[in-house]
C-alpha cells in the first residue's frame, strides 16, 4: 500500500505542477493581449507634425503620464497623448474639427522640451461646423522652436480624433516697415488673418495690443484724411490707429475703435491733417483679439480756398456765407486773440476765447470793407 500512496501523491504533484504552468501561460496570455497605452502617451515620445499634416489618433487607454496640468483650461482631468512641431515663423491653426472625432476634446500647446515647458495656449470647445465640442487653437510660432500639442479630453473622456494642421504666412505689410503704401480716394482690401503681433504699436488714443494687425503708409500731401473701414468687405470689429514719423520710430497722431457708417456698426473710422513731406502709418487691427478680411478707405479733402489769409474769402453785409473749415490748416504766425477776460470763465468774455483754447487750429479767412463803425458778426452752426 506504501508504494500505492506514494504513486498517488507523486501524480497530484504532478496534477499541481500541471496546473501551475498553465495558470502562467494564461496569465502571458492575457498580458500579452490587453491594451497598451498609444505610442506618444509620453511627451517624449510625440508624434512630429508639420504644416498641412493631418493625424488619427486616439486617447483610450492612454494614461495620465505627464500630464501638463492648466494651460488656459484645465489638462488635467483626461489622459492624453503628445505632438510637436517646429516652428517656422507661421500662425498654426491646430484642430480637431473632423467627423472623426467622437468624443469632447481639449488642446494644449506648450512651448519648450518636455523637461521645461511652458504653456502657449490652449482651448476646450471652439465650434467648428457641426463639431460643437471640437478645439481649436492659434499660436504665432517662432522658427526653430519646438511646440509640444497635448490633446486630452473633457471631463474624464476619451476616444478617437482627427489633428490638423494648418499654417498661416503672415501678410507682407504684417512689419511697420514693409507698410502697404496707400493713396488719395483709394479702397485696397486687406486681411488680418494670419497677423502678428509683432510689430504692435501699444495705445494710441485706443489700446491697439489685443488683436493682430497690419500696416498702410499714406505720404501726407497737405490735405485733411478720412481713413475708414467702412466697407461691405470689413466683417470684423476694427481698429484703426494713425501714427508718424519713420517706421522705426513712430508717434500717435489719432486712432479709433468705433465710430459708425451706414450699417457698419464696428467699423471705424479717423480723421487727421496731413502735413508735405510727411509718412502716415495707418494701422489696422481688431477690437478684443478680433481677426478678419477688411476694406480701406483713404478720402481726401484739400483745404478750403480761404485757408490762407491772402486768400481771404471777401464778405458782404447783411447776407449769410456757408463755409466750412473742414482740412483748413494753420499758417505759421496766425494771430490768437488769447483767453478772454470775463468773470470765472473766460468763455463768457467777449475780448477772448475759452482759456483752454487758445491755441489756433483748422483757421480759414475772410475779409470785408466796414461802412460803419461798430460791426455784429453772428457765426451759426457748429461751436
Amino acid at each position: 500500500m506504501t508504494p500505492n500512496f506514494y504513486h498517488s501523491k507523486r501524480i497530484g504533484s504532478a496534477r499541481t505542477l500541471a496546473q501551475l504552468l498553465f495558470t502562467g501561460l494564461f496569465m502571458l496570455f492575457y498580458l500579452s493581449m490587453s491594451a497598451q497605452p498609444p505610442s506618444n502617451n509620453r511627451c517624449i515620445n510625440a508624434i512630429s507634425l508639420s504644416c498641412g499634416d493631418t493625424e488619427v489618433g486616439t486617447t483610450t487607454d492612454a494614461t495620465r503620464i505627464n500630464q501638463p496640468g492648466f494651460c488656459v483650461e484645465p489638462m488635467g482631468s483626461a489622459p492624453g497623448v503628445w505632438y510637436v512641431i517646429e516652428g517656422n515663423g507661421d500662425i498654426v491653426v491646430a484642430s480637431t474639427c473632423s467627423e472623426i472625432t467622437n468624443f469632447d476634446t481639449k488642446i494644449g500647446v506648450f512651448a519648450g522640451n518636455c523637461a521645461n515647458l511652458e504653456c502657449v495656449t490652449g482651448n476646450d470647445d471652439r465650434p467648428c461646423g457641426p463639431v460643437e465640442t471640437a478645439s481649436r487653437v492659434f499660436f504665432q510660432t517662432e522658427v526653430g522652436v519646438n511646440y509640444y500639442l497635448y490633446v486630452t479630453g473633457f471631463g474624464e473622456e476619451t476616444g478617437d480624433f482627427e489633428l490638423s494642421i494648418n499654417c498661416i504666412t503672415p501678410p507682407e505689410n504684417d512689419d511697420v516697415c514693409a507698410a502697404t503704401p496707400v493713396s488719395c480716394d483709394e479702397t485696397v482690401m486687406g486681411t488680418t488673418r494670419g497677423a502678428t503681433r509683432a510689430g504692435n504699436p501699444g495705445y494710441c488714443r485706443e489700446d491697439l495690443s489685443t488683436a493682430p494687425g497690419v500696416w498702410y503708409v499714406f505720404s501726407g500731401n497737405g490735405d485733411f484724411v478720412v481713413a475708414s473701414t467702412c466697407n461691405p468687405n470689413t466683417d470684423f470689429d476694427t481698429q484703426l490707429g494713425v501714427f508718424e514719423g519713420v517706421c522705426e520710430e513712430l508717434e500717435c497722431v489719432t486712432g479709433n475703435d468705433d465710430r459708425p457708417c451706414g450699417s457698419a456698426e464696428d467699423a471705424s473710422r479717423v480723421f487727421f491733417q496731413s502735413e508735405i513731406g510727411v509718412d502716415y502709418y495707418i494701422y489696422v487691427t481688431g477690437f478684443d483679439n478680433e481677426r478678419g478680411d477688411f476694406g480701406l478707405r483713404i478720402n481726401c479733402i484739400p483745404p478750403p480756398d480761404n485757408d490762407n489769409v491772402c486768400d481771404a474769402t471777401p464778405l458782404a453785409f447783411d447776407e449769410l456765407t456757408e463755409f466750412s473749415n473742414v482740412a483748413a490748416t494753420v499758417e505759421p504766425g496766425e494771430p490768437s486773440p488769447g483767453p478772454g477776460s470775463g468773470p470765472n470763465d473766460s468763455c463768457l468774455s467777449d475780448d477772448g476765447w475759452c482759456e483752454e483754447e487758445v491755441v489756433v487750429d483748422n483757421s480759414v479767412w475772410f475779409t470785408f470793407i466796414s461802412p460803419v463803425e461798430c460791426v455784429n458778426i453772428t457765426v451759426l452752426g457748429q461751436d
